[in-house]
């Protein structure tokens, strides 16, 4: 089908909706957005329908124009809350593996490149800790508290941290790597239970503690850490994704948050594995990983609603359909990245935000945002 559209503009943004009633009775979707480029005063939209017959057959069909600023982006709130219950399922998934498998893990570390030519630190174990709580925290505040659209960016960071997690509490199960501690044993890890059929009430125990820290390498009790989650690192995998959403989603004027976001997931990844906590490995694969689904998801996302349901490459992952009923009612393409105060209350603090997102400059909170986007660094990570 071949479908003309004119009086583009060079700098409209333009929604184009395929009302195919002669062929059938849903409507379809695509996103025309033009970049500075010289385009011609109209656009040519084309998409080839295959029919069973020995010849193709071509629609030619009209589109109705909707501005980019138009479009409706549903919160949804039930699928946030349905896909937060899973991630928080998976969560104590990977703490109960955890408790499991440190009574059967060896105490004899692998050899490793990076502990073979650095001493073992074992203040920086905490500063790792620190840092991926410092970017978890940063991250809930601008994209799940502060932002516009926080409904959706909340369902698509719960569901990627739980394809993550559920992966790594698949590969912890799979494969017991030993720690990389070199005094393991008796100083750093909590010991294993001697006992070789230990009973429900010692793994409970045990599984509490982990979920009450959240995971995190400090034990409630005791200075000791539960070791055996190896292979998959679980702050890289956390601290990696906040960096991905917080340079996704937030907004220009923000920009200094990125660079701190950088920053910190660079120093927790060197920590951990200077204080051993995990392998070289295990940040290298956390890290991959997480940039892998990121990218597949928000690649589908970019993805026009016509084609979604056949684009082959995404229809054979396993999180397919998944995907595709998550983003079934959010338009297409990169949602805008804007401020906005949660709460109806206090005035002064929702025309700060309203003018922070305007860049007005007529305001001063106005000028000051509009000065960091035009002084911004630009960053692709």
């Amino acid at each position: 089908m071949v479908t003309e559209v004119a009086g583009y503009q060079e700098s409209d943004h333009i929604s184009v909706i395929f009302n195919k009633s002669s062929v059938s009775d849903k409507n379809l979707s695509y996103t025309v957005a033009s970049t500075k480029c010289t385009c011609p005063s109209r656009v040519v939209i084309e998409q080839r329908c295959y029919c069973k017959g020995t010849q193709d057959e071509t629609f030619t069909i009209h589109i109705p124009l909707q501005h980019m600023n138009e479009r409706e982006y549903k919160p949804e709130r039930f699928k946030t809350l349905l896909v937060m219950i899973c991630f928080l399922i998976v969560g104590l998934i990977n703490h109960f593996v955890l408790a499991v498998v440190t009574d059967i893990i060896s105490q004899l570390p692998l050899p490793d490149f990076t502990h073979s030519i650095i001493p073992q630190n074992d203040f920086l174990r905490h500063m790792g800790d620190f840092f991926t709580a410092a970017a978890g925290f940063l991250l809930i505040l601008i994209c799940c508290v502060f932002h516009k659209h926080r409904w959706i960016v909340t369902r698509r960071l719960c569901y990627i941290l739980t394809v993550l997690y559920m992966m790594r509490a698949i590969s912890i199960c799979l494969t017991h790597i030993p720690s990389g501690f070199q005094e393991s044993e008796n100083q750093i890890c909590v010991p294993p239970n001697p006992d070789p059929h230990p009973t429900v009430n010692s793994v409970l125990t045990k599984f509490l503690s982990v979920s009450l820290t959240f995971g995190l390498q400090v034990q409630l009790t005791e200075d000791k850490l539960f070791c055996g989650d190896m292979l998959f690192s679980g702050h890289t995998t956390a601290i990696s994704t906040s960096c991905f959403f917080l340079n996704y989603y937030t907004p220009h004027s923000l920009w200094p948050l990125k660079v701190i976001a950088i920053a910190s997931c660079v120093s927790a990844m060197i920590c951990v594995v200077i204080s051993r906590v995990h392998y070289s490995v295990d940040v290298v694969m956390g890290y991959w990983i997480s940039s892998i689904i990121f990218s597949i998801y928000h690649g589908f996302c970019e993805i026009p609603h016509v084609l979604r349901s056949r684009n082959r490459p995404f229809r054979r992952l396993f999180l397919f359909w998944t995907m595709f009923e998550l983003e079934r009612h959010v338009p297409e393409g990169r949602i805008p990245n804007k401020l906005e105060w949660p709460l109806p209350w206090p005035k002064s603090v929702v025309e700060f935000f309203k003018e922070w997102d305007a860049q007005s400059k007529e305001t001063r909170a106005g000028r000051v945002a509009l000065w960091l986007s035009e002084h911004r660094l630009k960053l692709h990570l």
